[in-house]
């Protein structure tokens, strides 16, 4: 069994770029909370009811808002990282591809990853580009094949011009 990672920050600046954006979306939510309230109790109610800010209504307060954003931090940071990690997989994988090197298991995200289509997308293109790989080898057997033919003596032209047709053929088709 595969031990479990527990690397939350996989790409950085995204996922802390997130963060920062739930966290100033919170920081709105609060100013404009607070700016209603505020409202309501200045103009609506016009100073009719008055209530006096003691200290525990404020560490209250204050309690409240650090528990809020720290949940914001860490709910950011575990739901950006099923973002970050289909991301980093792909770009793993599309690396190997580039290289030369298919890999030989589909492409397979963990169980609540975002973008699970996207694992399947890349293993059929891994599927096809190995595909296109074969047809290519098949070409260039045959290319070799001919090379050979045209070095003897025995040379058939016509039989060398229907080798050429169908290898056209066959390379216009990839």
């Amino acid at each position: 069994m595969k031990p479990l990672r527990r690397k939350y920050l996989i790409n950085k600046p995204f996922q802390l770029g997130y963060t920062a954006n739930m966290l100033l979306l919170q920081l709105l939510g609060f100013t404009t909370s607070a700016g209603v309230v505020a409202w309501i109790f200045l103009v609506v109610l016009n100073r009719r009811l008055t209530h006096s800010l003691d200290q525990t209504f404020l560490l209250q307060f204050g309690s409240i808002v650090t528990v809020l954003i720290i949940g914001t931090v860490f709910w950011t940071i575990r739901y950006s990282h099923t973002i970050a990690g289909p991301i980093y997989k792909s770009r793993q994988v599309l690396k190997e591809v580039a290289d030369g090197r298919l890999p030989v298991m589909p492409v397979v995200f963990r169980k609540r990853d975002a973008f699970k289509p996207l694992a399947d997308d890349l293993t059929n293109m891994i599927q096809v580009v190995h595909a296109e790989r074969l047809r290519f080898a098949l070409v260039k057997v045959e290319l070799e094949a001919l090379e050979e033919m045209l070095g003897s003596d025995k040379v058939d032209t016509g039989e060398c011009r229907d080798i050429i047709r169908e290898l056209l053929l066959r390379i216009s088709k990839l």
